[in-house]
């Protein structure tokens, strides 16, 4: 479970090569950003991001596969998302990527 108090909290970036996940959004909303590294220790800088908007209101499930790296900042205060993995959290821990926030998108736009 991932709350965020407020909407200036950015999760970027956070990617898995086998990792699959799934977001659910129980309150308020959260902007989530993909992006598929093409090299997983230096990826270009230019990479296309697919952006998805989810709100409780929707009941709505984002599957973001392995390969993708993922951001996330909630869109309104008191914001909750579910988060569903098909590994265990050790193993995820073997297959886990970071990048700098600002590397792909502008999270203030």
């Amino acid at each position: 479970m991932i709350e965020h108090p407020d909407a200036s909290v950015v999760r970027a970036w956070q990617g898995h090569k086998k990792e699959q996940k799934w977001f659910y959004v129980i309150a308020g909303s959260f902007k989530i950003v993909m992006v598929q590294p093409d090299d997983w220790a230096h990826p270009s800088s230019d990479l296309e991001t697919k952006e998805f908007i989810l709100e409780s209101e929707r009941d709505e499930v984002l599957h973001v596969p392995g390969g993708f790296a993922n951001g996330f900042k909630a869109l309104k205060p008191q914001s909750k998302m579910m988060v569903f993995s098909d590994l265990t959290v050790e193993e995820s821990s073997h297959d886990n990527f970071r990048f700098d926030y600002h590397k792909w998108y502008d999270w203030h736009v």
